[in-house]
């Protein structure tokens, strides 16, 4: 917890940086919305788009 709280220090610290992102947990749940976004992507990219490397069958 101690180094959550440093975190959150470190980061509202930071030029500039909008205060929404001031808190550690809400970087790291954008961070992970952004990852399942890309997988989703590239997955659903993968299956309509067989013969350029994407799943066959």
């Amino acid at each position: 917890m101690d180094n959550i709280r440093q975190l959150d220090d470190c980061v509202s610290e930071y030029k500039g940086l909008d205060s929404r992102w001031h808190k550690w947990e809400a970087v790291k749940a954008a961070g992970g919305r952004i990852a399942v976004a890309i997988f989703d992507r590239i997955s659903h990219w993968e299956v309509a788009h067989p013969e350029e490397g994407g799943e066959q069958g």
